[in-house]
């Protein structure tokens, strides 16, 4: 990260901040993990989201990752006394418990969404501008059935409008100064490009595996 370059001088790669903050983040994940464990000495891993990767093992610790995006963290102890460190959104964290035996996996989730749909449709028939204020007029007073259920006018519209943000700090959408949205005829097709090029990718709670299973019925080599 660092040359000297001179007896005073020292040169700085490009990303030093970045790489500093990643090795002080990797020091922390790492303390983490020998608290986890107690400081009985084990392998240790921090999980790596890819396509069909998964993880499975004892809940031996839970907590908050970051602060800021509210992401929270589990770390996982093997059958093979492995311990993996895995970031969660704090939704599916809230979903397991320490001590609890689990198979996280990881899914890719679809960029497209019918929220996407129903915003192109509506930027299409509007020389491709999305205007909130007109769309709830459109609604009217009634719920509008969306997926199966009743949704009120007003929480598609705000539904719509955080679609739209989200969207917008992909630099798919822009937002412009009346409130409303310049959309491009094409947004579906690009998301789905996205799918190929920028796969988006989920942990999901899978339930134990046989490995595990099988492992717990021998014995408890995870309470030692």
């Amino acid at each position: 990260m660092v040359e000297r370059v001179s007896p005073t001088t020292w040169r700085f790669e490009d990303g030093w901040q970045q790489a500093l903050k990643d090795l002080g983040e990797r020091g922390d994940i790492i303390k983490r993990m020998h608290h986890a464990l107690e400081g009985r000495g084990a392998d240790h891993r921090i999980f790596q989201p890819e396509p069909g990767a998964a993880a499975e093992g004892i809940v031996k610790q839970k907590g908050l990752h970051d602060e800021l995006r509210g992401d929270a963290y589990v770390i996982l102890q093997t059958a093979r006394m492995e311990a993996i460190y895995v970031r969660l959104d704090a939704t599916t964290a809230a979903t397991i418990k320490e001590g609890a035996a689990v198979r996280l996996a990881c899914q890719a989730q679809p960029w497209v969404t019918g929220i996407d749909r129903a915003i192109q449709r509506e930027a299409t028939a509007n020389s491709g501008i999305y205007n909130p204020t007109a769309h709830l007029r459109k609604l009217g007073d009634m719920p509008v059935a969306i997926e199966g259920r009743w949704v009120q006018p007003k929480d598609v519209i705000e539904a719509n409008q955080r679609r739209l943000e989200r969207l917008a700090r992909h630099n798919l959408v822009e937002k412009l100064p009346e409130g409303t949205w310049r959309v491009p005829p094409n947004l579906v097709d690009t998301l789905h490009s996205r799918e190929q090029t920028h796969p988006r990718l989920r942990i999901v709670v899978d339930g134990p595996g046989p490995e595990l299973d099988r492992t717990r019925k021998r014995g408890p080599p995870f309470e030692r």
